[in-house]
């Protein structure tokens, strides 16, 4: 109604402004469930005139202009008109004077005025409006009683007020802040009226996806599906908040494709997509459903590219199609998604430029990048657009079209990277495409500088309180950068130590990160007691490994068994024949549903103990799930206090160098007992790091390249020519500048391998032409030992040092698997374990034999100084962190890598790891090659001074003559360190003389047919887990079928001191 004055009296036009408030807030509440904008006209119409109607110290009017803001907020949000939002924020502002009238309007007031001033820096990017939208937002949490039924919303909305800054800054403390607050309002439900409980649910959902996106932890993006799952039950589908919370659930799916490969994931993510297009929601959502399409269209590409270019385009092409719907139902009012779905379109044009080579296609996307970047808002111009324009440039400049190109692209690619609120992901991609770039044009100078950037970004890629395989699926586009990045240094002229310092910080960094944390802290124990105190608590947080939902779940059902044994018990007591009774039908137990305590209590008047057994079980089941959220949370805040932490140890005298990487001479240090030999390489140059009598010298490799051993790794790395290729281009250079011409006497060189890159699964100790001339290989001339890195050999001498010298081994666990579910038997398992555990008793060691389960190996780990497992081995061939000894429970709960990095047995370093089975130094996953994830570098890391391992497959019968061989050393030298590489070398020359007289005989034709008989059943390898002995097995072969005679003493390797 429209107020006519002036009214018969001062009460009548008070109770006619009140009806008039009344229906405005109608209005407001009608549009909530219209969505129509002309219920937000009505209802500004109405406060208008009540506004108008009273003075600035009338309450009626503060709400009125409190609920007239609302309208213009809402306004705002549907019509994206700047006018709206001006209005909205100066009507709040003129608000600001009465707010101290009423302290509950006064929460609400600057909560809305927090909101306000966040829709403000959308538009201008003004950090003023940030700040203050801070302030209020933080003011009405703080106000608002903590009993406050508004108080959900008024976090939820500072919530989303830090994840706006964080998306400005790049700052995660924000985004852990934002997650925090979000939290807090969805544990106020019981205080949340229901209409509202989705929506701060919603947020929790968004800003932990957020966090998935910034971090990539799985677990993040698994709990944001649930979230969204959980909110979307009870959303009502005709708030426009709806539409965007399905865009948000298929985005979570989509990612999960992306990480996971799961076809349904791809399927929810279109069905989303195509639910919100269906309802004919509003045009904004409308315009993101059809860009997630379109996304969907893409992932499909990329699946099957590969095999299929016609599949490949049809998809590229629906991509185009459904991008371009996306830009027709979006209104060009709203800059910001049009400069998005443009610079998607762009994609999806050098997509299918790649499958075509058609210049028209680049031409498009130049041109789809050029507009985007012009329209997007000056405020959220982030130079997010500008890595795809130049990859137009990248490509053009492969045409030779410009000589320009390469520049304009660097040009783009700098502003990237420089950028700190660009993710980190992305800004180390674009660092490595500027690098390949400059290397390209010679510019090895400033390559080399980009490249020392990247090094920066990688430890803040990779935070500590990642799970491994989180970290693993962060490193995958790292492959070859840190070899290319150190060959690209010595182009540079840089020095030796520079070089190989880039080798260091940039491979293996998972494992990295966890020697730092079990490095040796003795000297700030010895000077600064507390704070190492205070550090090792921490480190244990960060080091324990996340428990499982699944180990949860098991020790709930032994519990409900456990009730149901003891109820069964009672039962068949004298006049306790009905305790219980629901208990034995009840698969589910769950004591909040069933008055079963009633029954114990009574059992506790005559039997308090059997009660007690009850009441500990019941509580069991009655506690919840552990969460991972709270779990990732946690660490989270950990890590972050550990990072503060050992700045400020940097900071106190003499702890400059605080878990930094090794100085040159603490590198130089680490080569006393032998020479350390790292191979890097690399598309550019190959080089041996030779580190040896107080230098670190490089011996280039001018024989060697990336594609030769790239093409070699497709052969048996046993095969002679192998052998032969890598003794000429690799081992004689590097033995050569060490001046080991030859070897005579009992007195060996030694010699540490760290290979780079596809050469980590080569024999280098094997390398050599074993026909011709005595010493002309490697076996002939030094003992040799390998080590993921020149840090873990560091760290293991640290820690020998200060730990071992008192340390008498007095106990071995044997593990051994003759016969594994599902696998084939292993004949020789049981004579392998007979010979190595009466060596053990020869070497005074008391022997335990665990049950081959999983954690009672565990178990046995923590209390043993020599462990030797002999079965099967299986190497994942996507995830190393997977790769396993088998036991008999490997289905349900694998000994796997990841397990192992869990333990941390270093305080009492174990002497010896053996490990008999297949492929335990073998990493299948070439994008992870770099990072030396394997069983034999997690035995080492939980603490063991040496492992013993094999690199691929391994004969049965050989396995058990070169165990018994190694240990024959040990018990004739005794348990020193160098006893387990000596006996393996030993071992390895025997065996190798024992082929090359197979070989000599079978020349003469002296080989009898008896012969071969007897060894048939020997051929037949260990053949890894994953692989069905029946179908894809190597058959065993008579050895006058095969030309060279199996190398059966190659693949068996040593690491450690």
């Amino acid at each position: 109604m429209d107020l006519a004055f002036p009214l018969g009296s001062n009460e009548l036009v008070l109770n006619e402004l009140k009806e008039l408030f009344t229906s405005g807030c109608e209005s407001n509440n009608l549009f909530l469930m219209s969505n129509d904008v002309n219920d937000l006209e009505k209802a500004i119409h109405a406060f208008d005139q009540v506004i108008a109607a009273l003075t600035e110290e009338d309450g009626l009017r503060a709400d009125a202009l409190r609920q007239m803001g609302s309208s213009y907020v809402k306004k705002y949000e549907v019509l994206r008109q700047v006018s709206d939002l001006r209005h909205g924020l100066d009507l709040y502002e003129k608000g600001i004077d009465t707010m101290e009238v009423n302290f509950a309007l006064q929460a609400d007031y600057q909560s809305r005025l927090a909101m306000m001033h966040r829709f403000a820096f959308s538009e201008t990017a003004d950090s003023w409006n940030l700040e203050r939208a801070k302030h209020f937002g933080e003011l009405a949490v703080n106000d608002a009683s903590s009993r406050s039924v508004d108080r959900a919303q008024y976090l939820t909305n500072l919530s989303r007020i830090f994840h706006t800054s964080y998306q400005k800054t790049g700052n995660l403390e924000e985004l852990n802040y934002a997650r925090e607050l979000s939290v807090k309002a969805v544990d106020l439900r019981p205080s949340t009226s229901t209409a509202f409980f989705e929506e701060h649910l919603t947020q929790l959902g968004f800003v932990t996806l957020g966090r998935y996106m910034a971090m990539g932890a799985i677990a993040d993006l698994d709990r944001s599906i649930q979230i969204y799952e959980s909110a979307s039950f009870n959303y009502p589908s005709f708030r426009p908040e709806w539409a965007e919370l399905q865009m948000n659930l298929s985005l979570a799916y989509r990612l999960r494709f992306q990480r996971t490969h799961t076809p349904g994931d791809l399927e929810q993510c279109e069905m989303l997509s195509l639910r919100v297009i269906e309802l004919k929601s509003d045009s904004v959502y409308q315009g993101k459903a059809w860009q997630q399409l379109a996304l969907t269209n893409l992932d499909q590409y990329e699946r099957v590219k590969a095999f299929s270019s016609l599949e490949a385009i049809g998809h590229v092409d629906a991509a185009i199609q459904n991008f371009r719907e996306a830009l027709r139902v979006t209104p060009p009012s709203i800059a910001a998604r049009q400069s998005e779905y443009l610079s998607n379109l762009g994609v999806a044009y050098i997509a299918r430029y790649k499958m075509t080579g058609s210049a028209e296609d680049l031409d498009q996307a130049a041109d789809i990048y050029q507009k985007a970047i012009q329209i997007k808002p000056e405020a959220e111009r982030d130079n997010s657009l500008s890595a795809g324009l130049a990859t137009v440039f990248e490509l053009r400049s492969g045409q030779g079209s410009n000589a320009d190109d390469i520049q304009q692209a660097l040009d783009l690619l700098r502003a990237t990277l420089e950028n700190s609120s660009v993710p980190l992901q992305s800004r180390v991609e674009v660092g490595m495409r500027m690098m390949y770039l400059q290397a390209s044009t010679g510019k090895w100078d400033e390559a080399n500088r980009v490249s020392n950037s990247i090094l920066g970004l990688i430890p803040l890629l990779t935070p500590r309180f990642l799970a491994v395989a989180d970290k693993q699926q962060l490193l995958r586009s790292l492959t070859s950068f840190a070899s290319d990045a150190a060959a690209v240094a010595l182009m540079a002229d840089q020095s030796a130590f520079e070089a190989l310092s880039v080798i260091e910080l940039g491979r293996g960094v998972i494992l990295g990160s966890l020697i730092d944390l079990r490095s040796d802290i003795s000297e700030l124990h010895e000077k600064y007691p507390d704070l190492a105190g205070k550090f090792i608590e921490l480190r244990d947080q960060i080091d324990a490994p996340i428990p499982s939902t699944q180990t949860y779940f098991i020790e709930l059902q032994r519990a409900r068994q456990k009730i149901r044994e003891l109820s069964q018990r009672v039962r068949e007591m004298p006049g306790w024949e009905t305790f219980m009774n629901s208990a034995a039908e009840d698969e589910e137990l769950t004591p909040t549903e069933w008055e079963l305590r009633m029954d114990v209590d009574d059992l506790a008047e005559d039997y308090p103990d059997l009660a007690s057994e009850f009441y500990e079980l019941m509580d069991l089941i009655d506690e919840p799930m552990p969460s991972i959220e709270d779990q990732m949370s946690q660490r989270n805040n950990f890590s972050g206090e550990i990072e503060r932490l050992i700045r400020e140890i940097r900071a106190l005298p003499g702890m400059g160098r605080f878990l930094l990487a090794p100085t040159e001479m603490e590198i130089i240090s680490a080569a006393k007992e032998g020479a350390i030999v790292v191979i890097n390489i690399s598309q550019y140059r190959c080089d041996a790091f030779v580190i040896h009598e107080g230098q670190i010298g490089v011996v280039p490799l001018p024989g060697a390249s990336l594609l030769d051993v790239q093409d070699l790794a497709k052969r048996p790395l046993d095969d002679e020519c192998v052998l032969e290729w890598l003794w000429t281009t690799i081992a004689l250079p590097v033995l050569d500048s060490l001046g080991i011409i030859q070897t005579t006497g009992s007195s060996w060189p030694r010699i540490w391998w760290v290979p780079t890159g596809p050469l980590a699964s080569f024999p280098i100790h094997a390398a050599g032409f074993h026909r011709d001339t005595p010493g002309m290989s490697v076996l002939d001339r030094a003992i040799s030992s390998y080590s993921v890195s020149v840090r873990a050999i560091i760290h293991n001498r640290q820690y020998r040092a200060k730990h071992t010298a008192n340390q008498k081994p007095h106990k071995a666990t044997l593990v051994s698997m003759p016969k594994t579910p599902g696998h084939a038997s292993l004949g020789f398992v049981d004579k392998e374990m007979k010979e190595v555990e009466r060596m053990c008793s020869s070497l005074q060691l008391s022997v335990t034999r665990p049950e081959t389960v999983r954690n009672s190996v565990l178990e046995a780990l923590t209390d043993c100084d020599v462990f030797h497992y002999a079965g099967h081995g299986r190497t994942d061939p996507l995830d190393p962190s997977q790769s396993s000894l088998l036991l008999s429970d490997w289905k349900k709960t694998p000994l796997t890598v990841g397990t192992l990095l869990d333990t941390n047995i270093q305080q009492r370093r174990p002497f010896l790891a053996y490990l008999s089975a297949c492929g335990t130094g073998r990493v299948r996953n070439e994008e992870l090659i770099n990072e030396g994830i394997h069983l034999i570098s997690a035995y080492q890391l939980a603490g063991f001074r040496h492992v013993v391992g094999t690199l691929w497959e391994v004969n049965d019968e050989i396995c058990a003559d070169v165990a018994a061989g190694v240990y024959e050393v040990m018990c004739a030298e005794g348990m020193s360190d160098i006893s387990p590489s000596q006996g393996l070398h030993q071992v390895c020359r025997k065996l190798r003389a024992r082929w090359l007289y197979e070989m000599e005989r079978r020349s003469m034709g002296l080989e009898r047919q008896g012969d071969i008989s007897k060894r048939f059943d020997s051929q037949i390898n260990r053949i890894p887990a994953d692989v069905d002995i029946e179908k894809q097995g190597r058959d065993a072969i008579l050895e006058d079928e095969d030309q060279t005679g199996p190398l059966h003493w190659v693949p068996y390797v040593h690491y450690g001191l």
